[in-house]
């Protein structure tokens, strides 16, 4: 006769059940017996007569010993269990007492989260709009998240506001017939600078100290009363509504935005610490992000993705490389590392949308085009040492100070980074389509080739690495090493990852 499936699914549901009823009373009756038995040779002992029975009494003086020593080891392994209990509950209530606390934390920060997401909604900020801040580059959007913006386009209108006064970008400005220019931007010189006026006075814009220098000679294709005229209609304009358009932007930006962002940290920070894997977490981080609009997500991304840590945000104190090892983060990116991490961790964006118009046929036309002559480096067709590779593709061996050498490379690539739209970098930074990864490679390759034959005196090239001659001189150098520049670089750079370091004496090995 067989049993039904569900007889023996209630049947196998029971086993542990009757198993431990079944250990319990095995316990009980074993106890029992040796009580009995206990009881029935004392009884014997007293009103038996010792001469029938000469050995009774040895037999129950053994027989209450064992019964004894069984008694305190069922007693000791009771008082065991009884331990293990209370300490398993004092477990489950720290445990309890954790998520309660931290579900009480996450309903606060979500709270708050939600009381400023609101306020940052209905703040109708012009400059966050997504068919504007997603076409400024990368500098111009930092800014205007961070609260700094000073640049702003209106109509085709390039604008510079700061400390009150406002500067026209000179652009293309043509003529009423529309047939000449009174300025082309192509003129080398004119092309190298960012040219504003203001009044009757011109200045250059310097990216470094990120302020206007009056030029003290003006061109005479400047000197023409007819494109001062212009200025001063464009500044006459302007002046109604671009200052208070950037100092309110500004306003949301540190008093709204900011905040907001501290808060999607903590509440993406508190889920990964009280979560035990990846999807624990993400069953908390997904509560915050459905509730966030699309506009605000992308706030979001752009926000975190400016985590290299310029050189006026703190000072290095990388000595030697090893160092760099041990504190790469705090060296080289600022606290938006974290964040961007986070973010990256929980997949915070794999449902955004990022099918931005023309991006693609922008993609294809980036190109770094900075050279690599402060840095000491030869060129290698295969890196068999780090990457056990013989695959012909071009390399850049880097050797000598490596902090100087990260210094220099990070703070290159950031600066063209930089330049990029904001469309792009969210690309770059957020999106691992294959298509994202070949073009970064693509930047890589092109800038490799391009500094395969820059500064040539003094330098190894296309030649076999000496690994003795570098040993030697690291015994000089501590801080020394090498590292290899292919091209997935730019791919781990937009990671916030470093190349693969290796001290001088690393391994005997040639590249080739």
């Amino acid at each position: 006769m067989k049993l039904k499936s569900s007889s023996v699914n209630k049947l196998k549901r029971k086993q542990p059940i009757v198993m431990s009823l079944i250990r319990k009373h095995f316990k009980t009756s074993a106890g029992a017996l040796i009580s009995t038995l206990f009881i029935l040779i004392l009884y014997a002992s007293i009103f038996f007569d010792i001469q029938i029975f000469p050995y009774l009494s040895t037999i129950s003086s053994i027989a209450s010993t064992v019964a004894t020593i069984i008694i305190c080891l069922f007693t000791v392994k009771s008082v065991l269990e009884v331990i293990k209990s209370n300490e398993e509950n004092t477990q489950n209530n720290r445990a309890r007492d954790k998520k309660e606390s931290f579900e009480k934390k996450f309903a606060l920060l979500l709270q708050e989260h939600n009381n400023y997401l609101g306020k940052l909604v209905s703040s109708n900020n012009l400059l966050y709009r997504l068919d504007y801040i997603l076409i400024r580059t990368g500098y111009e959007s930092r800014s205007i998240i961070r609260g700094d913006a000073k640049f702003v386009t209106i109509d085709d209108d390039d604008f510079y506001y700061s400390n009150e006064k406002l500067f026209f970008k000179l652009n293309n400005l043509k003529r009423k017939d529309r047939k000449s220019l009174y300025l082309n931007p192509s003129n080398d010189v004119l092309n190298k600078y960012d040219l504003y006026a203001s009044g009757e006075r011109f200045y250059l814009y310097s990216e470094q100290l990120d302020k206007m220098i009056e030029m003290t000679y003006t061109p005479s294709i400047l000197d023409v009363n007819e494109i001062k005229e212009i200025v001063k209609n464009k500044i006459s304009k302007g002046i109604k509504h671009i200052p208070r358009l950037i100092n309110n932007s500004n306003n949301i930006s540190k008093n709204i935005l900011s905040p907001y962002m501290r808060i999607i940290y903590h509440l993406l920070k508190a889920s990964k610490e009280n979560a035990a894997t990846k999807q624990d977490m993400k069953k908390y981080t997904n509560i915050v992000r459905s509730i966030i609009p699309y506009d605000i997500l992308m706030l979001i991304a752009i926000n975190a993705m400016y985590f290299y840590k310029s050189p006026n945000e703190s000072n290095y104190g990388v000595k030697r490389w090893s160092d760099l090892f041990n504190t790469s983060d705090d060296s080289f990116f600022n606290d938006y590392y974290k964040y961007y991490q986070l973010l990256v961790e929980c997949d915070f964006f794999e449902h955004l949308v990022m099918n931005f118009p023309d991006v693609m046929t922008k993609l294809e036309n980036v190109r770094f085009d900075f050279d690599l002559s402060e840095i000491n480096y030869m060129t290698c067709k295969t890196d068999k040492l780090i990457r056990k590779t013989l695959e012909e593709r071009r390399y850049l061996l880097l050797f000598g100070d490596t902090y100087y050498n990260l210094s220099v490379l990070y703070k290159k690539f950031n600066e063209a980074t930089m330049k990029l739209d904001t469309d792009i970098l969210v690309l770059f930074f957020f999106n691992e389509d294959r298509r994202i990864e070949i073009t970064k490679e693509e930047i890589m390759d092109n800038l490799i080739f391009k500094n395969r034959n820059i500064k040539n005196e003094g330098r190894l090239k296309d030649q076999l690495y000496n690994n003795t001659y570098y040993s030697r001189t690291s015994c000089v150098y501590k801080n020394e090493s090498v590292m290899s520049l292919s091209r997935d670089f730019y791919c781990l750079y937009t990671r916030g990852g470093l190349p693969e370091i290796y001290d001088n004496g690393f391994a005997g090995g040639k590249f080739k």
